[in-house]
C-alpha cells in the first residue's frame, strides 16, 4: 500500500512539475513575442550587487535610467554617481560610453543590433552593455532572434506568482544549456502580472564566474575565492522614449580617449587620461 502511495504522489509531482515548464515555456515566448514587438522602450533601472571576496564583503547598488529603439538606439544613463555609473547612449551611428570616475568619454562605431550589442567583447572593459543582467538574452530581443533565444533554453519552470514589494509578479526560472561543455545558466526572471514587461532579473553569477574560470585570463583570477550576485529591478517600463532620449552631451570637463584602457592606466598612475583631437 505504502508503494502504491508512493507511486502516485510520485506520479503526482512530475505532472505538477511538467504542467510548471509548460506554463513557463508559454509564458516566456509570449513575454518575447510582446516585447519583440516595441518600437521604442523605457524604464528605471535599479542594480543591486553583493560581492564575498577574501577582502571581505561589498555591496553595491546603483541606479539608471534606461531607454531603447529599434533596431540599434540605446541610452544608459547612471544616476548620482558611483563606482558602477556609467552612460552609454547610441544614436543609431555612434556608440558613446562615458565614465564618471575618469570624467573620461570613448565614441566607437554603433553596433547594428542590441544582439551584437551584447556579445562578449574582450576590448571592451565594461563586457557588452555594461551590466550584469541587461545583456541577458531574454531582454531587448528581436522578432527574428526569438527562435534562437528559446532553441537555447534547456526549460523554463514556471515557479509561481509572487508578491514582490506590494506588486504582484510571475516568476520563471530560465535555464540555458551550455555550450562546449561549459555548465548550464540559470536565471530567474520576474514579470509584470499580464506577462509583458520584466520586473525582476537575476542572472547566474555563479555560473558566470565558473565560465571565467574555465576560460582562464586575468578576470579568473580576480574572481578566485569570490562569490557574487546580482539583482537587477526594471520598474516604470512603457513603450515611450523622451524625444532627446539618444543625444549625449558630453559633461563639463569630461575628456575625450581613444581607449579605456589609457585612462584606467591614467587615473592608477595618477596621470591625466590622453586628449584626442
Amino acid at each position: 500500500m505504502k508503494y502504491a502511495l508512493f507511486a502516485t504522489g510520485l506520479s503526482a509531482l512530475l505532472v505538477s512539475h511538467a504542467d510548471a515548464d509548460e506554463r513557463g515555456d508559454k509564458l516566456l515566448r509570449e513575454f518575447l513575442t510582446y516585447q519583440s514587438k516595441l518600437k521604442a522602450f523605457s524604464c528605471e533601472l535599479d542594480l543591486s550587487m553583493e560581492i564575498e571576496s577574501p577582502f571581505g564583503p561589498m555591496n553595491m547598488d546603483q541606479k539608471f535610467s534606461f531607454a531603447m529603439q529599434q533596431p540599434n538606439k540605446m541610452a544608459l544613463r547612471g544616476k548620482g554617481g558611483g563606482m558602477m555609473s556609467v552612460d552609454m547612449v547610441s544614436d543609431g551611428e555612434n556608440m558613446t560610453t562615458y565614465l564618471p570616475m575618469l570624467s573620461a568619454y570613448m565614441v566607437d562605431t554603433a553596433p547594428k543590433s542590441f544582439a551584437e550589442m551584447n556579445e562578449p567583447d574582450e576590448s571592451d572593459p565594461m563586457g557588452g552593455a555594461g551590466l550584469p543582467g541587461l545583456d541577458s538574452n531574454f531582454l531587448m530581443v528581436t522578432a527574428e532572434d526569438i527562435e534562437k533565444v528559446l532553441s537555447a533554453v534547456e526549460s523554463c519552470e514556471f515557479v509561481g506568482e509572487e508578491t514582490v514589494e506590494d506588486t504582484k509578479v510571475l516568476h520563471l526560472k530560465i535555464t540555458e544549456k551550455g555550450e562546449a561543455g561549459l555548465p548550464n545558466m540559470t536565471t530567474d526572471l520576474w514579470l509584470s502580472n499580464d506577462g509583458k514587461w520584466p520586473f525582476r532579473l537575476k542572472p547566474d553569477m555563479e555560473g558566470m564566474m565558473a565560465m571565467a574560470e574555465e576560460e582562464g585570463g586575468e578576470g579568473a583570477d580576480m574572481m578566485e575565492g569570490m562569490e557574487m550576485s546580482v539583482t537587477l529591478d526594471l520598474r516604470d517600463c512603457k513603450a515611450e522614449i523622451k524625444e532627446d532620449a539618444f543625444v549625449f552631451v558630453a559633461p563639463e570637463g569630461a575628456r575625450k580617449v581613444s581607449d579605456f584602457s589609457e585612462a584606467m592606466g591614467g587615473m592608477m598612475e595618477m596621470d591625466e587620461p590622453q586628449e584626442v583631437g
